[in-house]
C-alpha cells in the first residue's frame, strides 16, 4: 500500500494551462523524453516557494539591519548628546 504525502491539488486557468503546456512540450523537445505536465508543474512550485523564502529571508535581514543602524545612531546620538553636556 503507498501512502501519499504533501498532496497538492492545483486548479490552473486556460492561460496557465497553455504556458504550462506549452513548457512542457519545449522541455520534451530539448530533452528528447516524455515530460509528465505535474512535474512541469511541481518544478514552477518548488521555484515559486524558492522564491518566497529569499524574499522573506532578504527582509529579515534589512529589518535587522535596519533595527541595529537605528541603535548605532542612537548610541551615537546619545554620545554626542553627553559629550556636548560635558559629562
Amino acid at each position: 500500500m503507498s501512502r501519499k504525502n504533501n498532496v497538492v491539488t492545483v486548479r490552473l486557468t486556460d492561460e496557465q494551462m497553455k504556458f504550462f503546456t506549452e513548457w512542457k512540450e519545449k522541455l520534451e523537445g530539448e530533452l528528447g523524453i516524455d515530460v509528465p505536465l505535474g512535474a512541469v508543474l511541481r518544478r514552477a512550485l518548488d521555484g515559486a516557494i524558492h522564491r518566497a523564502n529569499q524574499a522573506r529571508e532578504h527582509d529579515v535581514r534589512v529589518e535587522n539591519n535596519t533595527d541595529e543602524r537605528a541603535s548605532r545612531t542612537e548610541a551615537a546620538n546619545a554620545y554626542i548628546s553627553d559629550y556636548k553636556e560635558g559629562k
